[in-house]
């Protein structure tokens, strides 16, 4: 058995399936546990931990909270290979308000809330939707929904596996040009053609956070919807588009730049920060590199959430379900 395995047993957490932990980088051997007393089977995941103000119990009581404090990623308790002599653990009950059990009598309580969480930026669907837009960009989008067409359909969803365990989903949308029926799209090397509409890649990474693939096909409909739904509040988007404005307005280098492209911009030949965008990707009030999405990629991020049953229909026929 081990340590983490005694541990676990210790706590009295050996029924739950799913306990996580993550060490707290800035206290002494201190090192926080998530389990949900509610529902056990529902995977303990980065996002829950975020967005659930549930109590903490504190293992011991002297401890100093800083004002703020960051994280190491979550693991399984299982996993754990420390020292239980003069360790801090915290544990976090995502599932009720309250711990009732008589072993949480000697622990000290307070709110999750006051515990102060420092996150590295993300890149999830919902991050770049809100951040990563300019006026020039929301200008264009306005005119677009306003007074031209719209219309961004998902047409493919496919599981993509990497070495490690690593997982993503891969998503692609067609989108319609927003006048011309026929318009000049660039691939990711930079080629030029036409076409009759745009093409989006979304690239949705970490899912092995979520479940495997082997889960996801001995999961029910409800289960799969659950999976989703908590796979895009933790996700981090690549994007890519065969729009000219992707490649011409700087959209493709910031990305590359930042870290959430699929392609990288150094695949294009084109000189950085030289070219027709370099207005736009250095104006006077800002700097390079900068969080820029088009109009079409806006589009199908404001769209993506609410394509969860179709998303899931198509994964569901990649993996023969």
């Amino acid at each position: 058995m081990t340590t983490g395995e005694l541990l676990k047993q210790k706590l009295k957490l050996t029924q739950y399936k799913n306990v996580k932990m993550t060490r707290v980088i800035g206290l002494q051997a201190t090192y926080i546990i998530y389990f949900d007393s509610v529902h056990p089977k529902y995977p303990i995941t980065s996002a829950r931990i975020d967005r659930d103000p549930k109590t903490l119990c504190i293992y011991r009581n002297n401890i100093d909270y800083k004002d703020d404090l960051s994280f190491t990623p979550i693991f399984d308790i299982e996993r754990y290979n420390g020292n239980e002599r003069g360790v801090t653990f915290l544990l976090v009950d995502l599932g009720s308000d309250f711990l009732l059990d008589d072993r949480m009598r000697e622990f000290s309580i307070i709110k999750y809330s006051e515990l102060k969480k420092q996150l590295l930026k993300e890149y999830t669907v919902r991050d770049l939707y809100q951040n990563a837009r300019d006026k020039h960009t929301v200008k264009f989008w306005n005119l677009r929904k306003s007074k031209g067409r719209t219309g961004s359909k998902l047409v493919k969803a496919e599981f993509i596996e990497y070495e490690g365990g690593k997982i993503s989903i891969g998503l692609e949308y067609n989108s319609v040009p927003t006048e011309d029926n026929r318009v000049m799209v660039v691939n990711n090397t930079g080629g030029e053609s036409t076409a009759n509409k745009y093409i989006v890649e979304i690239e949705l990474t970490g899912f092995e956070e979520i479940a495997s693939i082997d889960e996801w096909v001995e999961a029910d409909f409800k289960t799969r919807q659950f999976y989703m739904n908590e796979f895009l509040k933790i996700a981090d988007c690549l994007i890519w588009s065969n729009s000219p404005a992707w490649l011409y307005q700087g959209a493709y280098e910031d990305a590359s730049d930042l870290g959430y492209s699929i392609y990288d911009f150094g695949s294009t030949g084109i000189p950085s920060q030289e070219g027709r965008w370099a207005d736009i990707k250095n104006p006077p009030s800002g700097s390079y590199p900068s969080f820029v999405l088009t109009k079409h990629v806006l589009e199908v991020l404001s769209v993506l959430p609410n394509n969860v049953t179709q998303i899931i229909s198509k994964l569901n026929k990649s993996v023969g379900v």
